[in-house]
């Protein structure tokens, strides 16, 4: 065999085994070892890694700015952008002469499983002017953020909406987990609230903070110090505690949740007021509260899990709250009625459904306009300058 042939085949059975050993270290069959009888280095990768969600001492929670939200269920498979300031809406001008209402609120009001153009924030909008034959119009914010509370919503108005200066601000409120958020029992800080009450008062707020605003050995053994027996007397919140919140038996736990609610609700309306901005409040019922069947099973869940059958009623929840904004005077707007009427099965899914944005947003536009004709009369556009 010459030279030439003899040279072919050592290369050919050089690269052979060089694809074959490759082959077999991808797929795991062989660990390769160093010159020295041990393992290789491992591979080191540092890359960046793009983040839809992130922690933010202002709010707890928040979005990252100019990010696409990529939600596919089913047969669903739907984008959202942020814009500037993190919310899955379009960007607003800081001045407007529309009348301008913001919505805040968690995952329910941010609404990633139904395309922007359908759900209630964007439809209200469209309802108000529809509804009016074109008399009427408004300017409707959407800062619904998933994970927030009440505490934390305070954070996104002080810290990102005020700027815009809004006329009205809606917090919607999910009795199913926003009364856990909002307690540092059951979500304790960086993500969960630090509530900083005025001098001299336990029952007022001065502000809410998030992060770390002690070093975590101080602020574990403060939080162990300050709730002490009540930090060990559930497992579960929602089996275990939020059950109280629809029936007349006390709980200390919940008791705890309910009073920071209330007083978070109480620094939103006083900042709101200092800027010349309204606070309304809308309930936003759980599944189980409006769907029979759904209130049976959590029922049964919670005896399963605490072992005591607490007289309740679903309707109880509803109000609860309508008594918290009677104290507050604060104007409250509760979904539950519509929701029983229209038929909860055909609007909620793990979220609301096509529907149920709809038949939300024509309620909320009807009741824009009989607030704001019987007030002010607006009209469709007010002049800049007008505008404080």
């Amino acid at each position: 065999m010459s030279s030439i042939h003899w040279s072919r085949l050592i290369v050919s059975l050089v690269l052979t085994s060089m694809i074959s050993l490759a082959v077999a270290h991808r797929a795991g069959w062989l660990r390769l070892t160093s010159p020295w009888g041990g393992p290789t280095a491992p591979e080191n990768v540092q890359e960046a890694v793009a983040l839809a969600y992130l922690y933010d001492n202002r709010s707890g929670w928040r979005m990252n700015p100019h990010t696409q939200i990529h939600r596919r269920i089913g047969d669903s498979d739907i984008r959202h952008s942020t814009n500037s300031d993190g919310f899955l809406d379009r960007e607003h001008y800081l001045h407007t002469s529309y009348y301008r209402i913001a919505f805040v609120g968690d995952s329910w009001v941010e609404a990633q499983q139904v395309p922007e153009t359908s759900r209630f924030s964007n439809l209200t909008e469209d309802f108000v002017y529809s509804l009016s034959g074109g008399s009427h119009a408004v300017e409707i914010m959407n800062c619904g953020v998933s994970n927030l509370g009440t505490a934390h919503e305070y954070g996104i108005i002080k810290h990102w909406l005020l700027k815009y200066r809004p006329d009205e601000v809606w917090v919607f409120f999910s009795a199913r987990t926003d009364l856990a958020d909002n307690s540092p029992l059951a979500t304790n800080p960086p993500a969960g609230p630090t509530y900083v009450h005025e001098a001299g008062s336990d029952s007022r707020l001065a502000d809410i903070q998030f992060g770390y605003v002690q070093p975590p050995a101080v602020m574990n053994a403060e939080r162990t110090r300050r709730y002490g027996a009540l930090l060990n007397s559930y497992q579960s919140f929602h089996l275990e505690v939020l059950p109280y919140f629809y029936s007349t038996v006390p709980n200390p736990v919940l008791d705890e949740a309910l009073a920071w609610t209330f007083q978070s609700f109480q620094l939103i309306r006083d900042v709101l007021a200092a800027n010349q901005a309204q606070l309304r409040v809308v309930y936003l019922p759980a599944d189980f509260e409006v769907i029979p069947l759904r209130w049976e099973n959590y029922r049964g869940q919670c005896c399963d899990s605490s072992r005591a059958h607490l007289q309740a009623e679903p309707s109880r929840g509803e109000q609860r709250v309508a008594e918290m904004m009677e104290k507050l005077r604060v104007p409250f707007i509760s979904l539950r009625s519509l929701i029983l009427e229209k038929g909860p099965e055909s609007l909620y899914a793990d979220h609301l459904t096509t529907a149920g944005h709809a038949e939300i947003a024509r309620m909320l536009a009807q009741r824009i306009l009989d607030n704001r004709l019987a007030e002010t009369n607006i009209s469709v556009r007010r002049p800049v300058q007008n505008r404080r």
